[in-house]
């Protein structure tokens, strides 16, 4: 178990990654902005879990990005601009990502702003979304991006989704906007636990 990371990294990605399961459009393009571990581990697990997407990154090390794949953008902006989901892996301690097209579906998957000080999508954003997804209620009222959307007064904490609360029924057909903001739960790391153990 004395793994470096490893399995929090690949618990995070598959957190990240269940959420597409919720989406009621098609993948086409899938959006990763980072360059780190977790970057890595989302890339391969979207490249086995949908094999005909194209799979876009963004990093400021831009040699680093096209070492994890052939698809790099120039900006963040363009990355969101031409996919159906982005994912957000940093730990910038400013929005990312300030604006998306309007009536055109899209998710976007914080996974980095997992503290009071990061932040990696604008909070006014989160008004225009249709679903707001969290792990925990309660984190995420204290860490990132949805806490700064509700100090804001953006949106309020009963418009808030667990995600365990919406995998069974999913999102309606209507759903456009899709914003997931998780900052990891102790849960996730014994269900990883309890996995490991099992095969032991």
């Amino acid at each position: 178990m004395q793994d470096r990371g490893f399995l929090t990294t690949l618990r995070t990605a598959i957190a990240g990654m269940i959420v597409l399961q919720l989406m009621p459009w098609t993948l086409h393009n899938i959006g990763i902005i980072g360059s780190g571990s977790l970057v890595g581990q989302l890339y391969e697990l979207a490249k086995a879990k949908y094999p005909k997407a194209n799979i876009l990154i963004y990093a400021h090390n831009k040699v680093k990005a096209a070492s994890i794949g052939d698809l790099v953008c120039d900006s963040a902006e363009d990355l969101v601009a031409k996919c159906d989901v982005v994912f957000t892996t940093t730990s910038s301690v400013d929005p990312i990502i300030y604006a998306i097209v309007k009536h055109k579906s899209k998710a976007i998957i914080g996974l980095g702003s997992d503290d009071e000080h990061k932040s990696e999508i604008s909070p006014h954003l989160f008004s225009e979304a249709d679903m707001v997804i969290v792990d925990s209620k309660l984190q995420a009222a204290k860490f990132g991006d949805v806490a700064m959307a509700l100090k804001e007064g953006i949106i309020i904490q009963d418009a808030l989704m667990e995600l365990g609360a919406v995998l069974k029924p999913g999102a309606s057909g209507n759903t456009k906007t899709i914003i997931a903001d998780f900052s990891g739960i102790g849960a996730q790391e014994v269900a990883m636990a309890e996995f490991l153990l099992s095969r032991l």
